[in-house]
């Protein structure tokens, strides 16, 4: 949906972009930690590969480590990014 919403700003879709890989890095961190090796490189291209191979976790946490270092380095503090929906922080 961020991707897609042409009306938002380049630089606020980079942040939420970025900050939306940060929270799937986590999840699937959380994934990982409890399962171990499973469905990582293909899992969230359904249409390609309606059956995902599973990757071990070493490789996994490699990718998850690279996401959050491109996810970090695209983050522009200058900008905005979400300005509604923390249910925590408001």
């Amino acid at each position: 949906m961020v991707a897609q919403n042409e009306s938002l700003p380049a630089a606020i879709r980079a942040n939420q972009t970025a900050m939306i890989d940060i929270l799937m890095a986590a999840a699937f961190h959380a994934m990982t930690d409890a399962w171990g090796a499973m469905p990582y490189s293909q899992a969230l291209n359904s249409a390609d590969f309606p059956l995902p191979a599973y990757d071990d976790q070493a490789s996994i946490n490699a990718g998850i480590l690279a996401t959050l270092e491109g996810a970090v380095n695209a983050i522009d503090v200058n900008q905005p990014s979400f300005d509604s929906g923390d249910v925590i922080y408001g």
